[in-house]
């Protein structure tokens, strides 16, 4: 998913209530699913979770706000190193995961397809 892959919706109207509710949390972890319920209260109600992600994965990779980093509990401002440094594990625990089912698939798909 690349940072540029917004729309002018998400970019023009999303992305500053976003980034508006993570700042009001103050270092509390907030999850995509009360961000995306929190947008749909003022009037928004194409937004959901899938968009939040979305959105979040654009103001961490135009680093519009620092060290925004995740947990079971949701998103939050790292306030130390350790937290932003589990964030970034957990994100390549998930990369590694992922390569393993692409090879998987290309396997299966050799196998039952001679591809």
């Amino acid at each position: 998913m690349s940072s540029d892959r917004l729309n002018d919706f998400e970019r023009g109207t999303i992305l500053p209530l976003v980034v508006g509710l993570i700042r009001e949390a103050h270092g509390r972890p907030i999850t995509s699913f009360m961000i995306a319920a929190a947008v749909r209260r003022q009037g928004y109600q194409s937004c959901n979770s899938y968009t939040v992600r979305k959105v979040v994965n654009h103001i961490r990779t135009n680093d519009i706000i620092s060290c925004l980093a995740a947990c079971g509990k949701g998103y939050f401002v790292a306030s130390n190193e350790a937290e932003i440094t589990d964030t970034i594990n957990s994100l390549e625990g998930r990369v590694e995961a992922i390569q393993e089912v692409i090879e998987a698939l290309k396997q299966q798909r050799y196998i039952k397809y001679n591809i």
